[in-house]
């Protein structure tokens, strides 16, 4: 399972942590969209991810993974 490769790379890096208190420390990271109407009448949608605290950071390198969820992103519709 996915939960089972998490914590195996985990522990492969020294963090025996539950499944639990990963999932709380990863918890507080969100991705936010605001929408706002432009004055030529379309309207932009903007898409920005959190910003990580260490021990986050500390469990996303021990998992090679990037520390942004995402790149801002923009639509206009």
């Amino acid at each position: 399972s996915i939960i089972h490769s998490i914590r195996y790379r985990l522990k492969a890096k020294g963090i025996h942590e539950s499944w639990d208190s990963v999932r709380k420390t990863m918890q507080p990271q969100i991705r936010v969209t605001t929408t706002m109407q432009c004055q030529d009448g379309r309207t932009v949608h903007i898409r920005k991810s959190s910003q990580l605290v260490e021990r986050q950071k500390v469990l996303m390198d021990a998992l090679h993974l990037k520390h942004s969820a995402g790149e801002v992103t923009r639509v206009y519709t």
